[in-house]
């Protein structure tokens, strides 16, 4: 197996089919993230300012504990889409290791939550060991959705995230009723996760008994590189994207929650990519024409101006529909949040792109600005908006660093 792909989408794809699945993906999605906004309408309302904050800390740590998880969808997605084929090498090669080092990582996990307890705010102990679980889960998740994505089986992708959603928001709902703290308010995730998962595998259950080919060191060795390359570039993704979010109880101390409440509410534009990327991902595979990339692109800039002017002209209402009461100074904080939103939501198209076009080295040279980042804002002063500024100043520099060495890229190989 070699990582040259043709010129051509050998699946015979149309813009219309394009259309299609990206339409479905874009309201399944949507439908997941009202779920998503429904738990926080439920956790903002009925949970203590301070352990909401600690909360949305610990989402923000899963997020970045995710990186190899996404890593994995990717990789999975990668294979399926260059090879256009059924075959499962990818998932088995990737899912037996995964298996085996589930249960040390885990203990190791909870031991590095015990000595790095104090930099998070001191969250609860046991909902640190829960995160750990969740964040296994969600290791095998996205390898079933690789598969799907590779084989572009959009309709059960979607039907994962409608599931996993509807059975986070029920169960937080009834752990509120029942005055649930933080700990158990995560269990709602591992429920999502393992109803997410059934789904997945559902139609993917004769395929995934099938054996791995007899494949040559020549074929798993790229599957293997490809991986590394990819969890490189997520670690610089998620930590621009989660940094503040994970350092705010440490930065902000006791005026955490209004952050928090304004940060959760803004992010609402980061998901808008999503659906758009999984529909363009096995795409970018298989073509080489800039369409592939350029209208997601504009559509999502497009969508995330029209949600920040929103946002930024209504705070307070928006704020009020999500929480029903808020802080002095979340009405603030949102309206910039909103706006530094835009770049982020712009990078998870650009990087999935990247990877499919195997631009492997230029999302990993991310990791450079990424690093100025979060070391200057474990140096900001205890100011929300001077953080917000940060990030989103950070998000666009980064943005202008992928643009600037892919023109680079360009230009070289014309020359």
């Amino acid at each position: 197996m070699t990582l040259t792909t043709p010129c051509t989408d050998q699946n015979g794809d149309s813009a219309g089919r394009y259309a299609a699945d990206g339409l479905l993906l874009i309201l399944a999605n949507g439908l997941a993230g009202l779920f998503f906004l429904l738990v926080h309408v439920v956790l903002g309302r009925s949970m203590d300012g301070k352990d909401y904050a600690i909360l949305v800390s610990l989402i923000g740590l899963l997020n970045v504990l995710s990186v190899g998880a996404n890593a994995l969808q990717l990789t999975v997605a990668r294979f399926t889409a260059d090879r256009l084929s059924v075959t499962t090498d990818a998932w088995h090669r990737l899912a037996r290791p995964l298996a085996l080092w589930s249960g040390p990582a885990l203990l190791a996990w909870c031991v590095v939550a015990w000595l790095f307890r104090e930099a998070l705010g001191t969250p609860p102990y046991a909902a640190l060991v829960v995160l750990g679980v969740i964040a296994g889960l969600q290791l095998f998740v996205p390898l079933a959705q690789g598969l799907l994505q590779g084989l572009r089986l959009f309709t059960w992708i979607a039907s994962a995230a409608v599931v996993g959603g509807l059975v986070r928001w029920l169960t937080a709902w009834g752990i509120a009723v029942l005055g649930g703290g933080v700990t158990e308010v995560l269990g709602a995730f591992v429920l999502s996760a393992l109803a997410a998962l059934a789904v997945c595998l559902w139609p993917l259950r004769r395929r995934l008994r099938l054996k791995p080919s007899d494949a040559p060191a020549s074929v798993e060795a790229p599957i293997y590189s490809y991986y590394w390359k990819v969890v490189a570039g997520q670690i610089a993704l998620f930590t621009l994207m989660n940094a503040d979010l994970v350092f705010a109880p440490r930065l902000l101390g006791e005026a955490v929650a209004p952050y928090s409440k304004a940060a959760i509410l803004a992010r609402t534009a980061i998901f808008l990519p999503l659906p758009i990327v999984a529909a363009m991902f096995p795409r970018a595979v298989a073509s080489r024409s800039w369409r592939v990339l350029l209208g997601p692109l504009f559509l999502v800039l497009g969508v995330s101006i029209t949600l920040a002017v929103i946002a930024s002209t209504w705070p307070r209402e928006v704020l009020a529909i999500m929480f029903g009461s808020f802080e002095e100074g979340a009405p603030q904080i949102l309206g910039a949040y909103v706006w530094a939103t835009i770049p982020l939501a712009l990078i998870e198209v650009v990087l999935p792109w990247l990877w499919a076009r195997d631009r492997l080295f230029t999302v990993i040279s991310l990791t450079f600005p990424v690093l100025l980042f979060v070391a200057w804002l474990l140096r900001m002063p205890a100011d929300a908006l001077a953080i917000v500024s940060t990030l989103g100043t950070a998000a666009w520099l980064s943005l202008i660093w992928l643009a600037a060495a892919e023109g680079i890229r360009v230009v070289r190989s014309s020359s």
